[in-house]
């Protein structure tokens, strides 16, 4: 395809269709977006759905024979991922509530009431942006670390509005500082330090950093970052790790205690990751990173 008409084409779907869709009842709305995804699956975004595809079939644990299906399921859930930050300035409990199931609450209230600050580890994997208001809802708030937008790490003009956009939209919802990788790392243990949460996608691959974790993951090694694994040693902040899963038409978030140990709460997490990968393959954000976070043994 063209790349000016592929330009336009995104434009259209992030200025007018999906904020069009967000305008509609959610039931109705999510099966549309549901039906974009299909279409991404089957026509529009090819290119993705085979490299997720063949990264898939890397992984010695998964089923060769469902990866079509979950290659399908990844571009469904990514185009859900995309509605709800559309829809997430019309949120309230009230018409949005009902559909996000929080399980483990205890281990983030436990971890609060250590007064030393928590650090949310939450994994690029399923719709974890609904995070914010799953826990505001409940009168739990957060700051966020993220990765700053800009030129460097988002070239293209209309992913990089969007991202802008989506992560203005979620945070609304968190009520803590929004930190970035531009910002000194002194806000982050000053946050933390004041006994705040603040989330971090951990198995991100934005660092600039050589060290590693390193894991048995998926019939391989992961190689994961270890900024986290910083900030809790110097701060003493305590972990948990956060999850979020599709059921049916609701969103369950399963929160776990983690060992106070850092480095001992970090491999924990990792196993907890990579059970939910193969509980559901379709739900991590990384296939087409893989290279860059996991190798084969």
């Amino acid at each position: 395809m063209n790349a000016s008409i592929q330009f336009w084409l995104k434009k259209f779907r992030m200025r007018v269709v999906f904020p069009a869709l967000a305008l509609l009842p959610a039931k109705q709305s999510y099966a549309l977006a549901t039906f974009i995804g299909f279409l991404d699956w089957k026509y529009l975004n090819t290119t993705e759905r085979m490299e997720v595809a063949q990264q898939m079939q890397q992984i010695p644990v998964l089923n060769a024979d469902l990866i079509d299906t979950y290659s399908k399921r990844f571009c469904q859930l990514m185009a859900r991922d995309t509605l709800d930050s559309y829809r997430m300035p019309r949120m309230t409990a009230g018409n949005t509530g009902h559909l996000l199931e929080v399980l483990g609450l205890e281990h983030l209230v436990a971890a609060e009431n250590k007064g030393k600050g928590v650090l949310l580890l939450v994994p690029h994997y399923g719709r974890y942006f609904m995070l914010g208001p799953a826990l505001r809802f409940l009168g739990h708030g957060f700051g966020v670390f993220t990765t700053a937008i800009t030129e460097a790490t988002a070239p293209d003009e209309n992913w990089r509005t969007y991202l802008t956009q989506k992560l203005k939209n979620g945070f609304m919802f968190c009520g803590g500082e929004w930190i970035t990788s531009d910002d000194s790392p002194l806000r982050i243990y000053a946050n933390l330090k004041a006994g705040n949460s603040l989330l971090m996608a951990f198995d991100g691959v934005e660092s600039t950093s050589d060290k590693k974790l390193s894991a048995p993951f998926l019939g391989g090694t992961a190689h994961l970052a270890t900024g986290s694994l910083r900030i809790a040693k110097r701060t003493g902040a305590a972990l948990v790790y956060i999850s979020v899963k599709e059921v049916g038409e609701s969103l369950k978030f399963e929160i776990s205690a983690l060992p106070e140990d850092p480095e001992l709460a970090l491999q924990e997490a990792t196993t907890c990751l990579e059970k939910d990968i193969q509980e559901m393959p379709w739900h991590w954000w990384l296939w087409r990173a893989l290279p860059r976070v996991w190798s084969r043994n």
